[in-house]
């Protein structure tokens, strides 16, 4: 015969305890729910907003800039004709209508694409409103090998206004060892402002490997005859 145990009766301290430590569990289960569920939000949340950053980022001045670097990276790693197609590309994409950002950006990629597009490209960058940008363009010509970019660098020394073009176009005939670039630094020495005449000294000398100083006649003489004092290359051009 089975007996009953009579229930357990706790003293009200311990019960009382006891009743508080199950509050105090639920309350913790409680907390834990509520902050798993704003963890959750939160999450989703910043997963939209980097979504919405990158889309924002991709359509912006900035997001055309970064996919232009992007071009010029693939091109320096594909093929000369591969790389003549994304320069043919970016010389379409240099319009006036673009951020300056944007043409600055398509300007410097295209002098790191030896290929006739680039020079292409590179003669409507020295016809930019913006001087900044025609110097720029200076500047990706004289990475170029090819004749028609040191005749576009001599056409832009004697033809644009403003100093810093004139100064980018003296700096990079003086990569040129020619006669043609020769005789255009020659005639820069002429040029109404000192630094221009300067630098045209100093790619005088780069060219023909002569040091006589900064003196403008002893130079003029020098330059007499470009084409006995480089050898006459009969129009080849040497880097």
């Amino acid at each position: 015969m089975l007996r009953r145990v009579p229930p357990v009766t706790l003293p009200d301290e311990l019960d009382h305890q006891a009743r508080g430590g199950v509050s105090v569990l639920w309350g913790m289960l409680a907390v834990l729910v509520v902050v798993g569920c704003a963890h959750e939000r939160f999450a989703m949340g910043r997963k939209a907003n980097d979504t919405d950053s990158s889309r924002l980022v991709e359509g912006s001045t900035l997001g055309r800039v970064r996919q232009i670097e992007r071009l010029g990276e693939r091109a320096a790693q594909s093929s000369s004709e591969q790389a003549s197609e994304i320069a043919r590309q970016l010389a379409v994409e240099l319009r006036p209508d673009q951020p300056t950002a944007v043409r600055s950006a398509i300007i410097r990629t295209l002098g790191n694409i030896n290929s006739p597009a680039s020079v292409t490209g590179l003669r409507a960058g020295l016809q930019d409103s913006e001087a900044l940008l025609r110097a720029e363009s200076c500047r990706s010509l004289a990475k170029i090998d090819a004749p028609a970019a040191m005749d576009l660098l001599v056409d832009t020394l004697s033809r644009d206004t403003d100093t810093d073009v004139r100064l980018s176009a003296v700096r990079g005939l003086g990569k040129y060892r020619n006669p043609k670039a020769l005789e255009a630094l020659n005639a820069a020495l002429d040029d109404r402002d000192p630094a221009v005449q300067y630098l045209a000294m100093q790619s005088m000398e780069h060219v023909t490997g002569k040091k006589v100083g900064y003196d403008v006649r002893q130079w003029k003489e020098i330059a007499r005859n470009p084409g006995a004092l480089l050898g006459d290359t009969d129009g080849k051009w040497l880097r």
